[in-house]
């Protein structure tokens, strides 16, 4: 009987894993389509890959609604103080675990255009650095642009320690009821891949409520009951989503297949990662190492990439060799990602392990 239950446990625990492997690896991929977008300069065929970053937004919100809501029992007896606290220390301990990279990705992103201007003189060198206290300030989305893939972490900065604390609302369901006209209207009408002031807190903000309504369809989809055709049925309709999605990220240059694309690719990749984390479907059973590790590479190609670019530019510009950028980029940032990635945590590690020597 008790090997029964570790069996049944350590079962449970596997496909707890092999869930968020699979979402790692689109994680990863998400990641390298944003670079491929920006390195594409004056290329608007795949003008909707910046709807990827929609898709980090919705998981966000999945994983910090479920993160709240495991203490049913705090979150009725707590008062608006405490949970704005517990709201506080969960946004600084998730923004602390990827703070090193975005400061050598401001860093580098700054000696990289600085360099880049220096042709025109030290002034202009100079210049170019202007914006960097902003971006490493998190003001990034209020100010002038520096390294723009910081607006994604600046929006971050106000709207995530709000959206906790409506995660910890009691009555979700009137929240729910609230905010779904809202959040409706904003997806049809207003959404656009502006990344400066209200635009940068809607972005995030409706990004991740659409994360908390993906929870709740999570939920349900798990109370039911399928037969082997029902589940081979929700299989087919997230590999029709996956492509669908795919596809609506190459809109080509016309505005009306554009707005067309960006509604369906938004639907498509709420539909998939509703079913993949619902447990029931195939991909939901992958259990993979490399994925998890890729997963772990993927926030730091994105803080990163944009500093590469311009190194990257620097380099084929002088060897007169920019019809491989796009290569180029997506090569160097993977790369420079990993390097990045296991000099970071080799020193973490170091640190932690004499901290705890020193106790």
């Amino acid at each position: 009987m008790v090997r029964k239950i570790v069996s049944t446990k350590n079962t449970s625990h596997k496909q707890s894993n092999a869930r968020y492997s699979y979402i790692g690896l689109l994680k990863f991929f998400a990641a390298v389509g944003i670079v491929f977008l920006h390195s594409g300069k004056g290329d608007s065929h795949w003008g909707c890959l910046w709807i990827l970053v929609e898709f980090f937004f919705m998981l966000t919100g999945y994983f910090t609604y479920k993160h709240f809501q495991k203490d049913s029992k705090s979150i009725a007896r707590d008062t608006l103080e405490q949970k704005s606290n517990k709201a506080i220390k969960y946004s600084i301990s998730k923004f602390a675990s990827f703070l090193p990279y975005m400061l050598i990705g401001v860093v580098a992103f700054y000696i990289a255009i600085s360099l880049y201007e220096l042709r025109h003189g030290i002034g202009a060198a100079l210049s170019s650095l202007k914006t960097m206290p902003f971006d490493l300030l998190f003001l990034n989305s209020q100010l002038p642009r520096g390294n723009w893939a910081i607006w994604f972490i600046s929006a971050m900065a106000i709207m995530f320690p709000i959206f906790c604390i409506l995660c910890q609302t009691k009555r979700q369901k009137t929240l729910c009821a609230v905010m779904l006209p809202f959040i409706i209207t904003y997806f049809l009408r207003i959404y656009d891949d502006k990344i400066y002031g209200v635009y940068a807190y809607c972005r995030a903000f409706f990004g991740m409520s659409a994360g908390i309504y993906m929870s709740h369809m999570v939920d349900y989809i798990k109370t039911i009951k399928l037969s082997k055709s029902k589940t081979i049925l929700l299989n087919i309709i997230e590999l029709v989503a996956t492509i669908v999605a795919i596809i609506c990220m190459y809109p080509g240059s016309k505005s009306i297949r554009v707005e067309f694309c960006k509604l369906f690719a938004i639907l498509s990749i709420f539909v998939m990662l509703t079913l993949i984390l619902s447990g029931k479907t195939l991909t939901s059973k992958i259990h993979n190492r490399l994925f998890d590790f890729l997963e772990r590479i993927s926030m730091v190609i994105y803080l990163t990439h944009v500093a590469v670019l311009w190194f990257t530019e620097i380099v084929l510009t002088s060897l007169n060799a920019m019809q491989y950028m796009r290569i180029a980029c997506v090569t160097f940032s993977v790369l420079i990602a990993i390097c990045t990635y296991v000099i970071v945590e080799s020193i973490t590690r170091i640190i932690r392990t004499r901290h705890a020597a020193e106790e």
